[in-house]
């Protein structure tokens, strides 16, 4: 039987991330502690990223996307060749797949162990929604969940998972200017 609350952060607005990550500076400025899991994001350079990084071992950050096949994380998005080498298509599936399939044996694990305060499983709504996680696995994982508090982040949250949280904030997208150069400190 979990003791963990559920909460889902999903939508096709922005800031799904951000809100995950201020509450984990919000549990650390509380002395507690944070495992920040990302599927699907290995090479993507994010502020909220860099800043939690700095917490440690308070938070732990735990990336589990393809990196870059230059060898680095871009600190700009203009520094991308472009490549789309991390990106989820046909060709980068399979490896997709396999560094999520790391990333939720890990979370699994970290759940039920029972040392996290709070568990962050960003973008594991869009790792179901593509089929690239077992959505029985992380069913189990969450129903034994030993933590205090567990957020999942991304787009498409399974039925099932909105369901079973405790807390669900659909995040919409109003109104967004595509064309526009991402600034850093404000989109990543």
């Amino acid at each position: 039987m979990r003791s963990a609350r559920i909460h889902v952060l999903t939508g096709d607005g922005r800031g799904k991330t951000t809100s995950a990550a201020g509450t984990a500076l919000r549990t650390v400025g509380h002395g507690g502690s944070c495992l920040f899991c990302q599927f699907m994001k290995g090479a993507m350079f994010s502020g909220e990223v860099a800043a939690l990084e700095r917490f440690a071992p308070l938070v732990e950050v735990r990336r589990y996307g393809p990196l870059c096949s230059r060898g680095h994380i871009s600190p700009l998005p203009r520094d991308c060749g472009n490549c789309r080498e991390c990106w989820l298509t046909d060709s980068t599936r399979t490896r997709h797949a396999q560094l999520a399939g790391e990333g939720l044996a890990h979370a699994m694990k970290s759940l039920r162990s029972g040392g996290w305060n709070l568990v962050v499983l960003d973008e594991l709504c869009t790792a179901l929604h593509e089929n690239l996680v077992s959505g029985d696995e992380v069913r189990a994982g969450l129903e034994n969940a030993e933590c205090d508090e567990v957020i999942i982040t991304g787009r498409n949250a399974p039925r099932w998972l909105t369901e079973m949280a405790d807390v669900v904030s659909k995040v919409v997208c109003v109104k967004y200017n595509h064309d526009s150069t991402p600034r850093a400190g404000i989109e990543y």
